[in-house]
């Protein structure tokens, strides 16, 4: 089963009032059908229109400041994305995109190679549990 989407994607199931997993079922079924069998006649479209599509599709994120709530809760993520939209921008759609990705995978591969340690332990001087406070381990 389909976990998330895309911003954009999600942005489409919002729009178009999804709001259980059937959604995504639904989008991957027709995501195959359109794969297996509408793939010729996308062929001649231009990539203008293709960027048309997604910037449609995450105008009302955009229009409804969730950026600035994505924003507040992970400024990481913010960068990305604007890095990736600046990379759309600036030099070209597919380009932009590849940038976003790779500096995505490049963020989880740094942030797995650097987990959290925490150590356990008795600190001297505090009581070993609450219910007792007199005793000092």
């Amino acid at each position: 089963m389909i976990a998330a989407g895309s911003m954009s994607c999600s942005a489409v199931k919002e729009e178009a009032g999804g709001r259980t997993q059937v959604t995504n079922i639904v989008a991957w079924v027709v995501t195959l059908v359109t794969l297996l069998f509408l793939t010729p006649l996308f062929t001649n479209l231009p990539e203008a229109v293709l960027a048309a599509l997604i910037i449609h599709a995450i105008w009302h994120i955009i229009t409804a400041r969730k950026l600035e709530k994505i924003f507040l809760v992970s400024k990481t993520e913010y960068g990305l994305a604007a890095l990736t939209l600046a990379g759309v921008l600036f030099i070209d759609v597919l380009q932009g995109m590849m940038i976003g990705l790779v500096a995505s995978v490049l963020l989880v591969l740094y942030q797995s190679s650097r987990p959290h340690l925490a150590s356990l332990g008795r600190v001297p001087g505090i009581p070993r549990c609450i219910c007792c406070p007199g005793q000092a381990s």
